[in-house]
């Protein structure tokens, strides 16, 4: 693995396009921008269950979500998601799209 600094948007589809899979082992995140990112792109992910995993990944339709850190379960799971065909389902990650987001927050604020 070679890290390579902060990338410009072009340049980390290129880098996402180039890859066969995607994989986040956190224990935890916030919104994970790089996986939306990649499921955008088309990338299917193996990701532990970290706070917006199941919001983004559909099991076994862009990847697969993995409950603890059990390395068998892992290396299993990563090998049924790279067989999972390309580009993978990705509609449920635009519905997060920035281009929602004035509706969305208006629809809370108008509860308020």
């Amino acid at each position: 693995m070679k890290l390579v600094g902060g990338k410009k948007m072009h340049e980390v589809s290129l880098f996402l396009n180039a890859s066969d899979l995607f994989i986040m082992g956190s224990d935890k995140e916030g919104w994970s921008t790089s996986l939306s990112e990649a499921i955008a792109c088309g990338i299917p992910s193996c990701v532990t269950n970290f706070s917006s995993a199941k919001d983004i990944i559909l099991e076994g339709i862009n990847g697969s979500v993995i409950n603890g850190h059990n390395i068998n379960l892992f290396a299993e799971k990563m090998i049924k998601a790279i067989r999972i065909r390309r580009p993978v389902h990705n509609e449920n990650v635009r519905n997060f799209s920035v281009d929602n987001l004035k509706e969305d927050l208006l629809k809370v604020w108008l509860l308020l």
